[in-house]
């Protein structure tokens, strides 16, 4: 409780009253301002007020200001509080008693009793009916003019006009009232862009016409065209300056009307940005977004042959048909032949081109013929013969784009393989050496009999039919003798029939046996043939694979069996069914068998829980590596940016909001992305300028809607995306050599090693080299790997969810279309192939096919050495000489040489495509158990190749 009550209560009526001033004088402040501003913009829309009368009245306002404002000033600086009392007294009903209370010459009894008595008088004294606020009336004035003043400020053309009329006077038109040539001469306008169109001249080559537009068409253009631009505006150089997005290059000049712009288009352009400026500021600003064309190579199609042939011998013709097309015409075309010879290792081989028969068509589209004569190409068995087609067109600015068909292989079948023959052509052969004929062949005899049996009589047509059912029953008979040897351990080592009871074994194969040998039982109800007089013991489903083979192979038994009797009786179609039955069969028992087409070999996957941290590295010092930090996003800014004009309660229009929305165009214009988005802000930036805040506002939702929502790695909001696909999802944020922990808990998935597989050569000569670098990986990383490699389609899209691909074979390399598309688009989004020669032999075929290869996708000079002291040979392991030395290389193998350096197509400062000629995948080729009989682990190399791939 207060011991002096007079005090409290006159702080309290101060206060109240400094309240009830300030109130009144911002009321009164504002009502002059308000008052004021609707007078002034009245008085201008009736009479026009010059610019030296506006620059002079626009103050007025702000001086209004002062008046209310210097009582209320003076009251806070004079605190009487005789004054306060006096005033308390007289409005309180309480007669003189805090002046009396305050006077300090009472005292006594009689005092003491007074001011006891006053003080509970004054507790129950009410500070407002002293002191009443009361500013009701004046505030509704005030509004009353505030809302005066906004009317009076819309019928003079809004915020935009006003501002430009009474505050940059400078840029406000001239004054209407008429004056005299020696008063005051009229301010010069300011320089303008006016009204653009534009001219395209394509380049020659394209045989386009010429095309025109205006500012707002879509502007098109292939590299090398002349762009004029020209504009009926004012503006000359300096005022007017041009940037071109991509770093082109333009000439600007005046003109007649107006000034010219001739652009010479170069591959990297993607639009133009026009701005007027004076010293200080931007006057006008015009983005012109260009969708550059892209002169897409020819498209080459081999027609015929339409798959791989496999050849009895090198005798017949092939017919060989090409299509190639392009849009702007065809300058080339041509046929491309590589012959390879040998096995394993050890390979020869030649090339060279056809000249076609005949070549028909137009300049755009192309159909050549070639009939290729066996006879002369003197192939021998085992040889295979790729072909392959190339097409180029007539661009002389990026080009020649160089267009490429599917590579078809013919290959002449040896002695142990003729059951893989898939064509006629080469047959008959020696009829002492009597073939066995594979199910394909027989099928290709029975569709080529049935095609001609129109003009055959009824016994020569039986005669036939029979020759090829002979042929069926000798195929089926070595069935016969599979499913024997098969089901007798002969093929399949001896322990997997241990799971059977003890004499079933003996009994069920020699039941089979005499089942083979007396042939199929045919069923009197249905007419089915099937070996059914044999039980097959009770076994676990597929943890026995003799018996699941056999079952497949009694399957293909019993379908020859119809096929040959339908053949027995001419009936050519109906035994057509169980042909490809079997055939289909046959080729999904062969599928399951096959592990890899050349090894078969089956491998494990490593247990890398046991494999972590077992390599020694006592004599090295892995280096750090580095994390992965990409720039800040301009679409992410670009975005910001939408929302927050989206988010206004009115949409920004005029010029300024139309130069910041072209600017916003311009930004991502440098993305080099499609430049749609732009196109559509530059539709709303002049929308803007003509103050159409709906359509604005339209198109600016247009814009974000097509705009990706900024992405944030998840559990660390504070880092952008990564810039490339290896670092978006293998990111180091550790600092130690083998660490990718974040917080104790891992937060990337694990590393996969993927292999190419591509359609030409032996895309799966190393089975091995993967299961060995994961285990390598295990054993010196702390990296999160999986246990096992995926095999990956290079022309499927699969490829880019794994940050690393490996590439190896012996054979010649030719990439579709598909392949070499995806092979670039993953590289260029920051993906990391390794190619290595298995053959290691410069002169060799896949050498020399793959580095054509990587040139004509990359470029004729991207592929360039490895600098010995680059990162790469430090980015874990230390190799200071460069690339370590394979033993094939000591050992002389291959061409005797050592290869002193890799090669690598390089994209944005890092390895891209890494090629080795040094041939790792023979290097690295075995089972990781075997490292143990390694003084120094070979693949320690490999390990280096992986971190660089995973880290930068």
């Amino acid at each position: 409780m207060s011991h002096d009550p007079v005090g409290a209560l006159l702080s309290d009526v101060r206060r109240r009253l400094l309240l009830r001033g300030a109130l009144r004088a911002a009321a009164v402040a504002l009502l002059s301002v308000c008052a004021a501003v609707a007078l002034l913009l009245a008085l201008d829309l009736v009479v026009q007020l010059p610019v030296d009368a506006r620059r002079g009245l626009r103050w007025l306002p702000a001086f209004l200001v002062f008046p209310p404002v210097i009582p209320m000033l003076r009251a806070w600086a004079h605190r009487d509080a005789r004054r306060i009392a006096l005033l308390v007294d007289e409005r309180g009903a309480l007669g003189n008693v805090v002046s009396t209370y305050q006077n300090p010459n009472a005292h006594g009894p009689v005092a003491d009793a007074f001011r006891r008595r006053a003080t509970g008088a004054l507790r129950s004294l009410d500070v407002a009916s002293v002191v009443p606020l009361d500013v009701g009336r004046l505030w509704a004035s005030t509004i009353g003019a505030a809302l005066l003043a906004i009317v009076m400020l819309i019928g003079s053309g809004g915020r935009d006009v006003v501002t430009e009329r009474w505050w940059d006077v400078s840029k406000a038109e001239p004054s209407a009232r008429p004056v005299t040539a020696s008063v005051t001469a009229e301010p010069e306008p300011p320089p303008t862009l006016g009204a653009i169109e534009f001219v395209v001249h394509a380049p020659t080559y394209s045989g386009l016409p010429d095309v025109r537009g205006v500012a707002g068409d879509v502007l098109a253009a292939l590299p090398g065209s002349i762009i004029e631009i020209r504009g009926g505006g004012s503006a000359r150089d300096p005022e007017l300056t041009v940037a071109i997005v991509g770093g082109g290059v333009v000439v600007f000049r005046p003109a007649d009307t107006g000034w010219m712009i001739e652009w010479n288009v170069a591959p990297d352009d993607r639009g133009m940005a026009l701005t007027v400026s004076d010293a200080d500021r931007i006057l006008e600003q015009r983005v012109i977004p260009l969708r550059l064309l892209r002169d897409r190579p020819p498209v080459v199609q081999l027609t015929a042959p339409t798959e791989d042939l496999v050849l009895a011998r090198s005798v017949g013709t092939i017919s060989i048909v090409v299509r190639a097309s392009d849009d702007y015409g065809v300058a080339d075309l041509r046929l491309h032949w590589v012959r390879s010879r040998g096995s394993g290792e050890s390979f020869d081989f030649d090339e060279g081109e056809w000249a076609w028969d005949r070549i028909v068509g137009t300049a755009s589209s192309r159909i050549a013929t070639l009939s290729l004569s066996l006879d002369a190409l003197a192939l021998e068995a085992g040889d295979v013969l790729h072909v392959r087609a190339t097409a180029t067109d007539g661009n002389s600015v990026t080009g020649p784009g160089i267009g490429v068909s599917a590579t078809r292989q013919i290959r002449i079948s040896s002695d142990d393989d003729l059951v893989d023959v898939t064509t006629l052509v080469g047959f008959p052969i020696e009829r002492e050496r009597e073939p066995l004929l594979s199910q394909r062949m027989i099928i290709l005899l029975t569709e080529e009999l049935r095609d001609s049996a129109v003009k055959m009589d009824s016994v020569s047509l039986r005669e036939a039919s029979s020759k090829i059912a002979n042929e069926q029953a000798r195929l089926r008979g070595r069935i016969g003798e599979q499913i024997f040897s098969r089901a007798t351990g002969a093929m399949q080592d001896p322990e997997s029939h241990l799971d059977f009871e003890e004499g079933v074994v003996g009994v069920f194969l020699d039941e089979l046996q005499a089942a083979v040998e007396q042939g199929p039982v045919i069923d009197p109800e249905t007419g089915i043939a099937s070996i059914a007089n044999v039980d097959i013991p009770a076994h676990e489903h597929d943890s026995d694979p003799i018996i699941s083979i056999n079952r497949s192979l009694l399957t293909v038994y019993n379908y020859m069996w119809d096929a040959e009797r339908e053949l027995r009786t001419a009936r050519l179609d109906p035994s057509l069914v169980p042909q490809r039955l079997a055939l289909d069969e046959l080729q999904r028992v062969r599928d399951s068998e096959r592990v890899f087409a050349r090894g078969r070999v089956r491998v494990a996957p490593i247990d890398v829980p046991a494999a972590r941290g077992t390599g020694a590295v006592d004599d090295v010092s892995p280096a750090p590596r580095s994390s992965v930090r990409p720039a800040p996003s301009v679409e992410a800014k670009v975005v910001a940016e939408l929302d927050a004009l989206l988010a206004s309660a009115r949409t920004p229009t005029g010029r300024t909001a139309a130069i910041a929305i072209s600017s916003l165009a311009l930004d991502l214009l440098q993305l080099a992305t499609d430049p749609m988005v732009s196109e559509i802000l530059v539709e709303a930036a002049a929308l803007a300028e003509t103050g159409d805040p709906d359509a604005t506002r339209d198109g600016l939702r247009r814009a974000r809607r097509m705009l990706r929502t900024p992405h944030m790695r998840t559990g660390n909001a504070s880092i952008l995306p990564p810039a490339s696909l290896a670092a978006a999802r293998y990111l180091d944020a550790g600092s130690g050599p083998s660490s990718n922990a974040r917080g104790g808990e891992t937060t990337v998935a694990p590393f996969v090693f993927a292999t190419l597989r591509y359609e030409s050569g032996d895309w799966d000569s190393a089975p091995l080299v993967p299961n060995n670098l994961i285990h390598s990986l295990a054993q010196y990383t702390d990296l999160e790997v999986s246990p096992e490699g995926v095999v990956v389609d290079l022309a499927s899209p699969n490829v880019f969810e794994y940050p690393f691909l490996y590439l190896t074979g012996h054979l010649p390399v030719f990439f579709s279309e598909a392949e070499g598309r995806n092979l670039v688009d993953f590289v260029e989004r920051g993906g990391f192939v390794f190619i290595d020669d298995h053959n290691h032999d410069i002169d060799g075929a896949f050498h020399r096919s793959v580095t054509a290869e990587l040139r004509r996708l990359f470029g004729s000079d991207r592929l360039t050495p490895v600098p010995n002291d680059h990162e790469l040979y430090s980015t874990f392991f230390e190799f200071e000489d460069g690339p370590p030395i394979t033993g094939h290389e000591l050992s002389g193998w291959g061409d005797g040489l050592i290869h002193r350096e890799l090669f690598q197509v390089e994209v944005a400062d890092r390895i891209g495509v890494l090629y080795s000629n040094k041939d790792y995948s023979s290097e690295w080729s075995y089972h990781s158990d075997n490292k143990r009989f390694l003084a120094v682990d070979n693949t320690r190399f490999g390990v280096n190749v992986l971190v660089y791939a995973l880290s930068r």
